[in-house]
Formats: C-alpha cells, sequence, structure tokens
C-alpha cells in the first residue's frame, strides 16, 4: 500500500465511492467514560413471544441520505475506504460512512454483539436501540432505584412536566416517577423513558400509554451533546496514548538514581 501524507489522507475521506457499500457509524464517548459505538440496524425478528422486544441488526445505508441528515444537523463525518482512512478516524471518532469490508472487519465484536442479542429503543420514535445486555440489571426492574428517582427528580426540577406543580409552593403535591412507554410494554427503568409526574396528573392520564410525554424531556440543542461526545472520544484516546507511551518514554530517560547505579 502506497506511503500518502496525512493531508491528502483527509481530502480523500470526504470522497464516497459509488461502487461501494457503506455503513453509518458513529463513536462517542459519554459522561461515564463508556465508548459508544452506534450505527443504523434493521428489525430481524422479535425476542420474545409477547412482541415487546426487537431483535436487530446492522444495515447498510444510502450515502447521499446519511450525509443529507448529518449536513441538516450540523455534525461534521468522514468517508472511511481503506485501512489507513479507518486509523485516522479511529483516533477522531465521530461520524463516519464505513467501506462495508472494513466495518465488519473492525467492528466485528461490535456487530457481533447487535446481532447477538435482542435490543430495545428506551426512548421516544426516532431514539437509537440498545442492546439489552449492555443495559445495567436496574434498568429492568418495574421500581426504579431511589438515586435513579432522584436523578429524575433533579433532572425536572422537581416539578410535574405536565402542569408545572411542585411541592415546593404546594404542600399536597406528590410527585410521582412514570413510565412513558410501560414497564408491561417493555418499557425500561431508565432515565430516558421515565418522566416526573404530579399525583393528579399521573391519576388522570388517559392514555395510560402515552409517547407524547417524551416530547416534555428536556433535549439538548441539535448536535450539542454529539459535539460533547465526540469531544469526550478523543480526550480518552489522547489519555490512552499518552499512558501506551509513558513507559517507553522513561525507559529512553532513566532517573538520576538509575544513571547513578550505572
Amino acid at each position: 500500500m502506497p506511503v500518502r501524507n496525512l493531508r491528502d489522507l483527509l481530502a480523500e475521506m470526504a470522497i464516497v465511492d459509488q461502487s461501494r457499500e457503506y455503513y453509518a457509524i458513529t463513536m462517542t464517548v459519554d459522561e461515564n467514560g463508556i465508548v459508544h459505538t452506534d450505527t443504523q440496524t434493521q428489525w430481524a425478528g422479535w425476542a420474545d413471544p409477547e412482541r415487546l422486544t426487537e431483535i436487530r441488526v446492522p444495515s447498510l445505508v444510502k450515502p447521499e441520505a446519511i450525509i443529507r441528515f448529518w449536513e441538516i444537523v450540523e455534525q461534521p463525518y468522514v468517508v472511511v475506504n481503506d485501512e489507513s482512512q479507518w486509523f485516522v478516524y479511529f483516533q477522531i471518532g465521530g461520524n463516519a460512512l464505513v467501506e462495508n469490508g472494513i466495518a465488519e472487519t473492525y467492528l466485528a465484536d461490535t456487530f457481533r454483539t447487535m446481532r447477538a442479542g435482542p435490543t430495545i429503543q428506551i426512548a421516544g420514535p426516532g431514539t437509537p436501540f440498545v442492546a439489552l445486555d449492555l443495559l445495567p440489571k436496574h434498568t429492568t426492574q418495574r421500581a426504579p432505584t431511589p438515586r435513579l428517582r432522584m436523578e429524575v427528580f433533579k433532572r425536572d426540577n422537581r416539578r410535574c412536566r405536565i402542569c408545572g406543580s411542585s411541592p415546593a409552593n404546594n404542600e399536597h403535591v406528590e410527585l410521582h416517577v412514570h413510565h412513558i412507554r410501560p414497564w408491561e410494554r417493555g418499557g425500561h427503568s431508565q432515565i430516558e423513558n421515565l418522566i416526573t409526574l404530579c399525583h393528579t396528573c399521573h391519576r388522570g392520564l388517559d392514555p395510560h400509554e402515552d409517547y407524547s410525554l417524551f416530547e416534555l424531556l428536556p433535549h439538548l440543542k441539535p448536535g450539542q451533546d454529539h459535539a460533547a461526545g465526540v469531544l469526550r472520544y478523543r480526550e480518552r484516546f489522547m489519555a490512552k496514548l499518552a499512558e501506551f507511551r509513558a513507559p517507553q518514554v522513561r525507559a529512553k530517560h532513566p532517573t538520576q538514581r538509575q544513571r547513578k547505579r550505572r
């Protein structure tokens, strides 16, 4: 393979080869330091007789459609057609159209996880599917943990998301944590699926399974959460690189005590 300088390589990473097929890949790191590798998926069956949990597998995409979406939400991207470009992308993260052979080689474990088990859509329509075996154990329990309840109350400013009532200005208000996607319908105890309601709104909720409540949850501006996730990804990569290089640097530059012994 001929050696290319970085400037030429980056220029090539903006070119879609119409003769190839691609996966849309996004690599970020969340607030807890966990790396997320996301891709478009398609339905591949049901994981249970009740048809509550889907099985999904990675799917190839139409490059022009994905590029149009990324441009609308103002998210940068690169195109990966070979190994050299993959190694550059692996360092910077974010969005990429990755040639199917490269993706299936370097993301084999990720794709295998997606194909192996059932997935669930934690939040509302249009949000990503998450592999069940990657979720914390408590998410499958019907009652949210005390810590998770407090996280939901804090996010919602201890107010009912429907009417705005709060115990701070009305001692008779009782706050509940409600599953937007009902637990009986496969809804998990994740903060993305929970909302604060006062006892009056909760009792009067009709229909009880009302997905429009997802629209009442706080959302970041388009691209803001993505940009933060990409920045954390790059910071993590640089930290790992520094950690890897540290022993080599120490070996090349012995301490004063080591010099004296010599």
